[in-house]
């Protein structure tokens, strides 16, 4: 059912309102057309749509008895037999009270319809179809759902109508010629209009650039940015500080998506008006041509029927992996929260950019299939680095420290940027060459212990992790690093 509530919030701008429609099924729903009348007090039309013959007889009786001066303008229309003429109206605001299939939908659709309220279930009728269609005509379109997870989410989306971008995907180029074509090949499958394909190309000195201006020939929506080479964070932001879409997402050009990913994704932001939205992804191993999903990622509950509580949110920090390059960001959510990337690093910019995000969010879900292909084994990957480049990490948590740690001020949050820090360094140890090991663990130490006592960090790790992982810990602080790392020549 719609709620009275939303409806007189947004009735302000409905003020010169002459024409509305509803889409009703129950006896209940007339009770509802009456509630809403009062409403719009300029009304001189009311068009009413129902699959019952019988309603709209009690429809009629229950809305002369109150509202007499507008029964002889109230044009009763079952489903469908609605004489031709009525498809060439306007109708300033369409109410939605019922679960229209899609065969409804298109009968509206040919109407002008400037707004939709309504409220629908995600098992009955496709909301993603209804705003395709709608969106056309419609200034605002508020859908309260009831998603698959029993779950009420709103769908919130107004035109733009100096901007009709609905979504930007950033993709950072350098010498890149093997991969290019196919990531964009998946990425461009989506035959969606208002999507625009930002890549940007950072100084490459292959045949990068004139595989992408072949490939701009065929699809309009490629956008080429070429600028001097300055590393991935500046291809990204560059990419960022241009980009129109009201969402944004990321992808890494020597990989590949499943040919639906940009949709589902989209379509499950709509559906709650989400921050951010994230999908499962496989580890890709060119040498093998095999596929492996990543389970353990937080791609189930509470994230698959979308969360806004807070602790669940920012548990994502510690608990989710970096790859940045699986979902989609609300851009307002980025500006309003001044998420960058920081072009002065010159790899690993990922982590810094996802830790924030899950920082501050307010609304996060999921999707649970795994939608993204992600390289391993290729050469010149920053996961391949193994030798004084990864002292890189120092200063990136010298930033989290200052923009996150301190500023939320948040025992929580030092908790779970703890976690972060300790799985870094591990995972750095365990690469890097022997003769930076030790240079390497006493900056980690000093690291690890810039916010929280050792004392602390034991009962942080015993908390969030599990014993085994508490004895690699416990191993970290002996100055053991040659056990937590493999043998380098």
């Amino acid at each position: 059912m719609i709620n009275i509530e939303h409806i007189t919030l947004l009735s302000a701008k409905f003020k010169l309102t002459t024409s509305v429609g509803y889409v009703i099924k129950s006896k209940s729903d007339c009770k509802f057309v009456k509630k809403t009348l009062w409403l719009f007090s300029k009304v001189t039309t009311i068009y009413i749509y129902s699959k019952s013959a019988e309603l709209l007889a009690i429809c009629d009786k229950e809305i002369d008895k109150n509202h007499n001066q507008l029964y002889k303008k109230i044009k009763y229309c079952k489903m469908f037999s609605i004489e031709e003429s009525t498809i060439n109206q306007t109708i300033d605001v369409l109410f939605i009270n019922d679960n229209p299939k899609s065969n409804v939908i298109d009968y509206f659709s040919k109407m002008t319809i400037k707004n939709v309220i309504g409220h629908l279930d995600e098992e009955k009728t496709n909301y993603y179809y209804l705003w395709e269609k709608f969106r056309v005509s419609c200034e605002q379109i508020y859908i309260t759902i009831n998603n698959k997870y029993n779950k009420k989410e709103v769908l919130d989306w107004k035109k733009d109508i100096n901007n009709p971008i609905e979504l930007s995907v950033i993709l950072p180029v350098y010498n890149l010629e093997k991969y290019i074509e196919k990531c964009l090949e998946s990425v461009t499958a989506w035959k969606f209009k208002d999507i625009e394909f930002l890549v940007v190309n950072d100084g490459s000195t292959d045949n990068s650039l004139e595989i992408l201006n072949r490939l701009q020939k065929s699809d309009s929506r490629i956008i080429i940015i070429s600028k001097s080479n300055g590393g991935c964070a500046s291809a990204r932001q560059k990419g960022l500080d241009v980009a129109r879409g009201k969402y944004i997402s990321f992808i890494d050009p020597d990989d590949f998506i499943s040919t639906d990913m940009l949709y589902l994704l989209h379509k499950r932001a709509l559906s709650g008006n989400h921050d951010y939205v994230y999908t499962g992804y496989y580890e890709y191993y060119e040498n093998l041509d095999v596929s492996k999903p990543v389970k353990n990622d937080s791609i189930y509950f509470p994230y698959n029927a979308g969360t806004t509580k807070e602790k669940e949110i920012k548990k994502l920090i510690s608990d989710s992996r970096i790859a940045i390059w699986r979902g989609v960001y609300k851009k307002d959510f980025l500006n309003e929260n001044k998420i960058k990337f920081q072009t002065n690093l010159r790899r690993f910019d990922d982590l810094p950019f996802k830790v924030e995000v899950m920082a501050k969010a307010k609304s996060v879900a999921c999707i649970t299939d795994f939608l993204y292909y992600y390289r391993l084994e290729r050469p010149g990957q920053d996961v391949a680095v193994d030798d004084e480049r990864l002292y890189i990490h120092f200063e990136i948590f010298k930033h989290l420290d200052k923009v996150i740690v301190d500023t939320f001020n948040s025992k929580y949050i030092a908790d779970l940027m703890q976690i972060v820090k300790i799985d870094t360094h591990f995972w750095a140890m365990k690469k890097i060459k022997r003769k930076h090991a030790i240079p390497y663990y006493k900056k980690a130490m000093k690291d690890i212990l810039r916010n929280m006592s050792v004392y602390r960090t034991f009962l942080c790790c015993l908390s969030y992790r599990d014993k085994k992982y508490f004895l690699k810990v416990c191993l970290l602080f002996l100055n053991l690093p040659r056990v937590l790392r493999k043998k380098k020549v």
